[in-house]
């Protein structure tokens, strides 16, 4: 379809991320990281909304600059609570959701030529935003325990060679999506090093950290008190998508910058204080408690089907937060694909997730909006997929 004239050159490369294999009536679909429905706190919200609305000390303009108050200190403590820190209000920005703090982030920090270094495999929409920026992508390859620091030394050197600078570091943190990777607190450090040797801003994503399936989220203290270190996260994966809540936390000079550059006038205030108010009752965190433990209970139904199912086709490492699971496929994906078309099942294959966009041997499934009574199913046809594709058949029933 041509492109209108009056597009810029930005709009008119987007592109919604493809479902492979089958999205129709009756598909079940491993899609787009989209928490379930069903723990949307909706009375809780409401209510705090409500008393938001009928006190009269809450002014109801405009949220200038970095945020309401309350809810940069309410972010604070809850770092502060995860990573042993000691952040206050004035060390947060308000943004709308962790997709607002990525743009807020890179309007601060980027100007055209730069280069941001991440993993090979991460958040499409972040090197888009990267990208529009005028900045050049690279990525390095990661281990189980986060990005490979000599990776990026050597990547590093390269760049230097070809008279190319990287300014930022990006990596999603702890629970890495696409990958499942948790950063470990060792190499947390690692990173923190390498960008006081090369002058680096390490921007962390830690949009399902909260999703934790220990006893606590494993936030590294050095991510929180490294003056190296921008902090992103959001709220629409423990609360709801539609507050369009996030923050920006961390580096002091970031945060000021994005509340001195704010042309959006500021997120729902309205919103702020209720999900501030959430927070400061400790009901918040009974909501994260019980979101870690549905979703740790949807994992093991995934990974008990697929285990049974797979036939030794795929393998994937054990997630030990969010609710995400990468698999590597011994088939490739364009394969699995067709047989997936044929059951009703989609996911998202590896390659949108790749920086150079090249992969056929990886797939993600998002099981997150898969609900309880469907996820078995799914599991079932995703291996079936596998299998079939493994054995080079065509055509296939369910």
């Amino acid at each position: 379809m041509e492109q209108p004239p009056l597009l810029s050159a930005a709009a008119s490369m987007i592109s919604p991320p493809p479902v492979a294999g089958s999205s129709g009536p009756g598909s079940i679909v491993f899609g787009s990281g989209v928490p379930d429905p069903a723990l949307y706190p909706r009375e809780s919200l409401e209510r705090e909304i409500v008393r938001v609305l009928r006190d009269p000390r809450v002014d109801l303009g405009y949220s200038r600059g970095i945020g309401q108050p309350a809810l940069c200190a309410a972010v604070a403590d809850r770092l502060n609570l995860r990573s042993g820190s000691a952040l206050i209000g004035e060390d947060v920005a308000v943004t709308g959701g962790a997709s607002g703090a990525l743009i807020a982030v890179a309007a601060a920090v980027l100007d055209p030529g730069d280069v941001v270094v991440c993993e090979r495999y991460t958040y499409p929409a972040a090197v888009e935003t990267f990208r529009h920026r005028g900045a050049e992508v690279v990525g390095v390859p990661t281990d189980a325990d986060g990005p490979d620091v000599a990776a990026i030394e050597a990547t590093l050197g390269e760049l230097a060679a070809r008279g190319a600078r990287a300014k930022a570091l990006y990596t999603i943190a702890p629970f890495q999506s696409p990958t499942t990777a948790t950063l470990s607190t060792e190499r947390a450090a690692a990173l923190v090093a390498l960008a006081e040797r090369h002058d680096l801003l390490v921007l962390v994503d830690d949009t399902y950290g909260e999703i934790a399936f220990g006893e606590r989220s494993p936030l590294p203290t050095v991510l929180m008190t490294s003056p190296r270190v921008v902090h992103l996260g959001s709220f629409s994966k423990t609360l709801a998508p539609a507050l369009r809540l996030g923050w920006v936390a961390g580096n002091r000079s970031v945060v000021e910058a994005i509340g001195a550059m704010r042309t959006d006038l500021g997120v729902a205030l309205i919103v702020q204080e209720a999900v501030a108010r959430l927070i400061g009752s400790g009901e918040y965190a009974t909501t994260v408690a019980a979101a870690s433990a549905h979703y740790l209970r949807k994992r093991d139904v995934l990974m008990e089907v697929l285990d049974a199912g797979c036939g030794g086709a795929a393998t994937w490492r054990v997630p030990e937060g969010s609710f995400f699971l990468w698999l590597e496929t011994e088939p490739p994906v364009e394969r699995i694909a067709a047989a997936a078309q044929d059951l009703g099942v989609g996911f998202i294959p590896g390659a949108v997730f790749a920086v150079d966009g090249a992969d056929r041997h990886h797939l993600r499934l998002a099981f997150g909006f898969v609900g309880l009574g469907t996820l078995a199913e799914g599991a079932d046809r995703i291996a079936r997929s596998v299998v079939h594709a493994g054995r080079g058949a065509v055509g296939v029933t369910r």
